[in-house]
């Protein structure tokens, strides 16, 4: 068999196949990783700007000052998100998708879609617990334990729920995405 031939039979060899439904390539993990990325930058983004939007609504008209402080202020928190959170973000991307991979490739004989899900979502939970003690760490390292395990315990619990629902996202939108591709004979 020539190496042509070789090839072309490798590329015609069904990925998914009944005994291991929910195989997937290197290039598809890290399309999860990325659309998982990409999706908690976007959750960032909200949460960063619609509490001063929303208080800025909620003020009573007298206090007009107050409201355009609160509106004013969300440049200051995007920039704080587009330089600290994006990076951090991208390095835990980097970190949590080889995870990811080999949660998915344990999983790879199960066609269910639910434990999937909730596998990803529990790795986006200690991928965002994690990142949130880390932070903690970093900004709060001198800090008496009570006052630091304060200020990581709600880092902790906001990176985590903000990375289960993106890690579930991008795993979700990249599932559909790849059987999309092979009911189409891609």
């Amino acid at each position: 068999m020539s190496e042509h031939n070789a090839a072309a039979a490798v590329e015609a060899t069904p990925l998914r196949t009944p005994e291991e439904p929910m195989a997937f390539t290197r290039h598809e993990l890290w399309r999860g990783g990325r659309r998982t990325w990409f999706v908690f930058l976007i959750e960032l983004t909200l949460l960063l700007s619609v509490p001063s939007i929303v208080s800025a609504v909620l003020l009573p008209a007298d206090q007009y000052q107050s409201r355009g402080s609160s509106v004013g202020m969300i440049p200051v928190f995007l920039m704080y998100g587009l330089f600290i959170g994006a990076p951090v973000s991208l390095l835990a991307m980097f970190a949590g998708t080889p995870l990811a991979g080999a949660v998915g490739r344990a999983m790879r004989r199960i066609r269910s879609l639910l434990p999937h899900a909730l596998a990803q979502a529990a790795v986006g939970a200690f991928m965002g617990a994690l990142v949130g003690l880390i932070f903690a760490a970093v900004i709060n390292g001198n800090a008496m334990p009570e006052q630091f395990w304060s200020s990581a315990s709600w880092l902790m619990l906001w990176g985590a729920g903000l990375t289960i629902v993106a890690a579930v996202i991008g795993w979700w939108w990249t599932v559909h995405l790849a059987l999309r591709d092979d009911s189409r004979g891609r």
